[in-house]
C-alpha cells in the first residue's frame, strides 16, 4: 500500500497539515480525511463517496480538492456540483460497511 499526504494545488490554502491523507492499493486509491476514509475511486474510474463525505468544511475542502486532482474539476467546483454529480449517477454514495466490505 502506498500513502501519501494531499498537497493543495486547486485550493488557495497552503498545506492540510497533514488532515488529509491518500491511501493507494491495486484498484484502488482512497482520500482520508481526519483518518475518515471518505472518497473512493476504483481501477474501473467509478467514483464512491461515503456518508461522510460532507462531514464538515474541512472535509468538504479535502474531496472537493482530490477529486479536482483527479480529473472531476467540473464536478467538485462547489458542494452543490458533488451532490448534483450524485444525483446524476457520476458519483456514487456508499456506507461506511459498503466501504468495509471493499476491504475484502
Amino acid at each position: 500500500m502506498y500513502s501519501h499526504e494531499l498537497l493543495p494545488e486547486f485550493s488557495p490554502v497552503q498545506s492540510f497539515y497533514k488532515k488529509a491523507v491518500v491511501r493507494a492499493d491495486e484498484g484502488m486509491t482512497v482520500l482520508e480525511s481526519y483518518t475518515v476514509p471518505v472518497v473512493i475511486l476504483l481501477a474501473s474510474g467509478d467514483v464512491l463517496l461515503t456518508d461522510s463525505w460532507d462531514h464538515s468544511a474541512t472535509t468538504l475542502r479535502h474531496v472537493r480538492e482530490f477529486l479536482k486532482q483527479n480529473g472531476h474539476i467540473q464536478e467538485a467546483a462547489s458542494k452543490a456540483t458533488v451532490m448534483a454529480a450524485i444525483e446524476a449517477g457520476k458519483f456514487t454514495r456508499i456506507t461506511r460497511e459498503e466501504y468495509e466490505d471493499l476491504q475484502l
